[in-house]
């Protein structure tokens, strides 16, 4: 019986036209192209220059590490085009269009229809917090492209009932977590997905270890981080310096700082930091950029979307909605300044929802839907991409140039996070003025700071800042330069 229902709910995959394919494609494609065009040139600021250096030189990058992603950016560092920055900036556009391409299989599947599957994928594509994240080096794309594949391959399994399709899942979902451990968050949803299909009644113990070994061969991608931090890279984001400007880099290969690396603690002061009062505004903040990010009316159509298939998929659904809830409700409460590139997952599961809402007015009012709801993809083209356009934005690495190049030899440089990595990323990938020290603030405590600047002033060197130091405003003076400060001991008139 069980096997019958299987069957009747089977897709004939072998029946689907090649012409079927060129949709995923063209809008993959056409998302890509506007990637293309409005690309970063070379390194951007925040995560993007740590992010491009890490990937080119296969280093350590910030906690928990995403080895996929690192490898795979690796790649394109090789392609001979543009800086070694846009070629990790490439990477992000090609995971952000694949993604964009599986979406509208994926909505083509539920709904047979392929104008709501265009609106969905590209309504993804083209959301600013999308677009913005597409033209940079950064890890969001990739951990999107992860999402939807598991998603479509999970829609199909629930269909079909092939095994292959759910080894595939165990597969990537292995190498989700190895990426990002913080993916775990989407296993309550995913879990139920195969829970209530019926499918899974199919399964017996053999089947059950199958997965499991598909799980850890993704899983073992982690493995990278012990190897690499044992190689020393000579990117490395994972120690401290000390007050003699001296890099000691946390032993990855040891289990316990291993465990603490991938549990993130590196950031363990962000996490649930919030009051409540603040954590509610935080989500009030969470739900104003979700609206805002399909221009109100899509929000409102993905809605529909839900309330519109949860007679027809109540458990697919219910799916979605608790992958999105638990993904936000931990982004929500993590405190960092950048906070809101970290939703795309949520964003992807509100496309899918737009392309189903879109599917119910496109049959209940044929006409209205098919000439409305397009304009909304071409007011998100038309609105986003002055905004998200990042192909004339090279201030980031010309003040990290002149940083560098007014520095004196062998001077200390006290930058920033997004400031320290893109001076990094230029002495890495380009060999630029090695002989300055360029030290994050996040990694050496404010009493060694101060120790620091006050011994390289007493043996005759330079000290420069990217910012008015808080640490430094005590006992020495800070005179602006051009993008930053030179930092002296206060003359006795100031003491």
């Amino acid at each position: 019986m069980i096997r019958q229902r299987v069957a009747s709910q089977a897709i004939d995959l072998s029946s689907l036209k090649s012409g079927r394919f060129l949709l995923p494609v063209a809008a993959a494609l056409g998302s890509l192209i506007a990637y293309l065009l409005t690309m970063a040139p070379t390194a951007f600021p925040m995560d993007s220059a740590e992010m491009a250096a890490g990937a080119a030189t296969l280093g350590i990058v910030h906690s928990p590490g995403y080895p996929v992603y690192l490898l795979l950016t690796h790649l394109f560092t090789h392609l001979p085009i543009g800086d070694l920055a846009f070629r990790a900036n490439l990477a992000s556009a090609v995971f952000a269009s694949l993604s964009v391409g599986l979406l509208v299989v994926l909505v083509r599947d539920m709904t047979g229809r392929a104008l709501p599957a265009i609106v969905a994928g590209l309504g993804f594509g083209l959301c600013f917090y999308t677009w913005s994240l597409s033209v940079v080096a950064e890890v969001y794309t990739f951990q999107a492209l992860l999402l939807i594949f598991l998603l479509l391959v999970l829609w199909r399994w629930r269909q079909s009932g092939q095994g292959t399709l759910l080894l595939s899942a165990a597969l990537v979902a292995g190498l989700a977590a190895a990426n990002n451990p913080a993916t775990v968050l989407w296993w309550p949803g995913l879990l139920l997905l195969i829970w209530t299909a019926p499918s899974r009644r199919l399964l017996k113990r053999s089947n059950v270890l199958k997965l499991a070994a598909a799980f850890l061969l993704g899983l073992a991608f982690i493995l990278y981080i012990p190897i690499r931090s044992s190689a020393d890279p000579v990117v490395n984001y994972i120690g401290r310096f000390d007050s003699e400007g001296v890099f000691h880099r946390l032993d990855l290969s040891r289990p316990e700082n291993l465990l603490w690396y991938l549990s993130g603690r590196q950031f363990g002061w962000a996490f649930f930091s919030y009051s409540v009062t603040e954590l509610l505004g935080q989500a009030g903040r969470f739900g104003y950029q979700l609206f805002g990010g399909f221009f109100g009316a899509g929000l409102i159509i993905a809605g529909w979307g839900v309330w519109h298939k949860f007679g027809q998929r109540r458990w697919f659904v219910v799916g979605l909605l608790l992958v999105a809830a638990c993904h936000s409700l931990f982004f929500i409460s993590y405190r960092v300044p950048d906070k809101e590139t970290m939703f795309l997952p949520v964003y992807l599961i509100t496309a899918i929802f737009l392309g189903l809402g879109f599917a119910g007015m496109e049959s209940q009012w044929l006409i209205p839907a098919r000439l409305t709801l397009p304009l909304l993809i071409v007011a998100m083209l038309v609105v986003n991409r002055p905004y998200a356009d990042a192909s004339e934005l090279t201030l980031p690495r010309e003040m990290a140039q002149t940083r560098l190049g007014q520095a004196e030899p062998g001077a200390f440089y006290l930058a920033a996070w997004g400031d320290a990595a893109a001076m990094e990323y230029l002495q890495i990938a380009e060999g630029r003025r090695t002989d300055v020290k360029v030290i994050n603030i996040l990694m050496i405590a404010p009493d060694a700071r101060r120790e620091l600047v006050h011994d390289a002033l007493q043996n005759g060197k330079t000290v420069y800042s990217s910012f008015i130091d808080p640490a430094l405003k005590r006992g020495f003076e800070m005179v602006p330069i051009e993008y930053g400060y030179r930092v002296s001991d206060k003359s006795p008139q100031h003491s």
